[in-house]
């Protein structure tokens, strides 16, 4: 099973069997192979239905980096169910 932490909660969930891809590939001058081989591991590894890559390019950019989102998990798998965020107030005095 997999976790999501934050703030040292952890939420229980089921593995994403089905997702989505969203890539942005940023350089002077992104190569071309990278970005293929970037895109079909992504496709491959998280079952994407759906790739959407873009490149960034041009000489503002210094240094080469790739931002991937995968995306596609279900709210209603997610085990406890989510729920507001309380105020600090609420969760020292439990109101």
């Amino acid at each position: 099973k997999e976790y999501l932490m934050r703030r040292n909660l952890s939420l229980e969930n089921e593995p994403i069997d089905k997702s989505s891809v969203f890539c942005i590939f940023q350089g002077p001058e992104f190569p071309k192979t990278i970005a293929d081989d970037v895109s079909k591991y992504l496709r491959w590894r998280y079952k994407a239905r759906e790739a959407i890559t873009s490149a960034l390019e041009g000489e503002a950019f210094k240094e080469y980096s790739i931002t991937a989102l995968i995306y596609g998990m279900s709210l209603e798998k997610i085990k406890p169910k989510l729920e507001p965020m309380k105020s600090l107030k609420e969760r020292l005095l439990g109101a």
